[in-house]
């Protein structure tokens, strides 16, 4: 079990603010727990790669910095705040990714948190994750920024053109292609409000149809607010955006959907596909943020050139979650598929979590005697509810959050193991290792 009393006063900032959500332990210069560059992090200024901190927060001559990031104390989330901050410079590092797609790069001492054979969390290194580890990632970071340069309205055509646009054009040409009527409806009457004249361009053998214009203020408005004018494989969301509030980011991911999105009702999941590692890992993230959990996969695309394409899944409980934070806005056809897999959705045995059996077996002993506790059948009921704690209780089977939920909304009581479950539930999504690999980054450390 984590146990930070244990610790030094800058070891007590056990952050799980890294990028890809694992637990970074904030400690004094020097001691190896660092991070490669491209490794985004959540701060009071949105979500920023930690290389790029001394663009957004001022460091002086002695390293100090102060920004706010999440952190875990025991096993629940809070906001803390940093005091340094060092390029590292080149060094060995270890690289993990999780049966999810998350990954995480940073120095052998970097310690990053696990959920151990007791089921309790604790710190464990980078050099002595097995592939037989389960990571912790946090899920209930909701830390956004408060950039104000991008309105929601903005957001949302951005995301349509990272989507379904063609910017790399010269010049102030931007082409928008989409099938959609609400979606291009809400296109054209923006860009008509900032008085650009939008042509059509429609072909019989296609069902999209494509609308152009060319603006060099407008492209340019575009640029500075970071969108950058490049092909599909090399699409991002911009800093702006990433910096914005909880809203903005919003409306930008629903941009994306509404464009690139599906949701696929035979397989009750919501697909998003992209050409570009880096905009997939941007939304990965950023759903996280909001507590949405997916998985990143890569396929190859016979029938397009250069075929290596990103794939995001989103499935179990988080399509529920997917559908109350961000949805699709103007797909209406996509918004009434994700209805129908919200209402025929079965228990989630994706947010599992493992080794949880002692703390089962106690609790059990604490309901014996209790009106709602069966012996004989080793169930706990009550009006709404009732859950079999045997297979639990033995390991057979691991506790899902739905499962967890049920158990607790039935006990009359709360002890040390009912909170730590809780807590668990609300915070964190366990995942397995899939990979771990070599290789020598520039590294930087926040403390």
């Amino acid at each position: 079990m984590v146990d930070l009393s244990t610790l030094n006063p800058q070891q007590y900032e056990a952050a799980t603010n890294t990028f890809n959500t694992n637990a970074v332990v904030l400690a004094g210069a020097g001691s190896g727990k660092c991070i490669e560059g491209n490794s985004y992090i959540y701060t009071n200024k949105g979500m920023i790669k930690i290389k790029d901190i001394p663009k957004y927060f001022p460091v002086d001559t002695d390293n100090n910095c102060n920004a706010i990031v999440k952190s875990i104390d025991s096993s629940k989330m809070v906001n803390n705040t940093t005091s340094k901050f060092y390029n590292m410079g080149m060094s060995k590092t270890i690289k993990i990714r999780t049966s999810q797609g998350y990954t995480l790069e940073g120095t052998p001492e970097h310690p990053v948190i696990i959920l151990n054979n007791d089921g309790n969390l604790e710190f464990k290194k980078l050099l002595d994750i097995k592939h037989s580890d389960y990571i912790a990632i946090c899920t209930n970071i909701n830390l956004w920024g408060t950039d104000n340069r991008v309105d929601e309205e903005l957001a949302y055509i951005i995301g349509l053109l990272i989507g379904d646009g063609y910017l790399k054009r010269e010049g102030g040409f931007i082409s928008f292609s989409n099938s959609n009527e609400n979606i291009y409806n809400v296109y054209n009457d923006y860009i008509n409000k900032q008085e650009i004249t939008v042509r059509k361009n429609e072909k019989k053998y296609r069902k999209t149809k494509d609308w152009s214009f060319s603006n060099i203020k407008f492209k340019t408005t575009l640029k500075g607010l970071g969108l950058d004018m490049v092909t599909a494989e090399f699409k991002s969301i911009p800093y702006t955006i990433l910096q914005s509030p909880k809203e903005v980011v919003i409306k930008c991911l629903q941009g994306l959907f509404d464009t690139d999105g599906t949701a696929d009702i035979g397989r009750h999941i919501v697909e998003y596909c992209s050409k570009s590692f880096e905009l997939i890992n941007q939304i990965q993230l950023l759903l996280l943020n909001l507590g949405v959990t997916s998985r990143v996969k890569v396929r190859k695309v016979n029938k397009y050139p250069n075929n290596l394409y990103y794939y995001l899944y989103i499935s179990g409980s988080s399509v529920r979650t997917f559908k109350s934070t961000v949805g699709f806005l103007n797909a209406k056809d996509k918004a009434y598929k994700l209805n129908v897999i919200v209402n025929k959705m079965s228990n989630d045995n994706i947010k599992v979590f493992p080794n949880q059996s002692n703390r089962i077996k106690a609790i059990r002993q604490k309901c014996i005697g209790k009106p709602y506790y069966n012996g004989n059948k080793s169930l706990l009921h009550n009006s709404f509810v009732s859950i079999s704690v045997k297979d639990y209780a033995s390991g057979k089977r691991n506790l899902t959050v739905n499962s967890t939920n049920n158990l607790l909304s039935i006990l009359d009581f709360e002890d040390d193991n009912t909170k730590y479950l809780k807590d668990l539930a609300n915070n964190f999504f366990i995942d397995k290792i899939a990979d771990i690999s070599y290789s020598e980054n520039i590294v930087y450390d926040f403390t």
